[in-house]
């Protein structure tokens, strides 16, 4: 499935980084162009190795967003700066989880 950019959509790597805490100096995530009513963004921050496929964390009110980078541009000065371009990747619930048939539950009465 390819994006708005063009781009395929990449297989999420499974690493996560945390931007929604804001912005601070050498951590700094700034979309600086939303599109379609947020489903997609681009833009550009400072901090860590971020990969195609990588999710951000990112505030959105008084809540957070997840997003899956879909490219990613790194430049040599600032050596911690990049550009890049997201797609909106809501996080999923996980499973309620099951008791084991083996576990019992006794109260003391």
């Amino acid at each position: 499935m390819k994006s708005i950019f063009g781009a395929k959509r990449p297989k999420a790597t499974g690493r996560t980084h945390d931007f929604s805490r804001g912005n601070m100096w050498g951590w700094a995530f700034y979309p600086t162009e939303i599109i379609d009513g947020g489903r997609s963004i681009k833009g550009h921050g400072f901090g860590p190795r971020i990969s195609s496929g990588d999710w951000v964390i990112v505030p959105n009110g008084t809540r957070t967003t997840r997003y899956l980078i879909v490219t990613i541009e790194t430049v040599r000065d600032p050596d911690d700066m990049f550009f890049f371009t997201a797609v909106f990747d809501p996080r999923t619930a996980p499973e309620p989880s099951k008791p084991s048939p083996e576990l019992t539950i006794s109260r003391n009465e």
